[in-house]
């Protein structure tokens, strides 16, 4: 069973944990974790959602233009097929966009979750 909070509701984030997880799965890493775990599984998972949300050879080349603009985002997820926001929120993990820039932290969706 895989399980994941809905802690932090921007697709960025559930998308990176949701693969975050899928990793330890194909790793066979079983069991519970919390986000204070850290160590070689945890960052193997790391690398794992990295890559599969964003190929890392287009990541590269993309961060290497240094042209962080809402448009530049938005073109270079359209070329890979995700979201903007998932674009956005590597870029911030990464340190190239603050996480205070609010044109940026437009272009992350939030998911609001109803239990009906």
């Amino acid at each position: 069973m895989l399980m994941v909070n809905d802690r932090r509701l921007s697709a960025d984030a559930f998308w990176f944990t949701l693969f975050h997880e899928i990793g330890h799965i194909l790793a066979g890493d079983f069991g519970v974790s919390t986000d204070e775990d850290s160590g070689a599984r945890e960052d193997a998972a790391d690398v794992y959602a990295r890559n599969a949300l964003i190929d890392p050879e287009a990541y590269r080349s993309f961060v290497d233009r240094q042209d962080f603009g809402a448009s530049a985002i938005r073109t270079f997820a359209n070329a890979i097929n995700r979201d903007p926001g998932i674009v956005v929120g590597r870029l911030q993990k990464d340190g190239h966009v603050p996480y205070k820039d609010s044109a940026c932290n437009a272009m992350k969706r939030k998911y609001k979750v109803m239990i009906v």
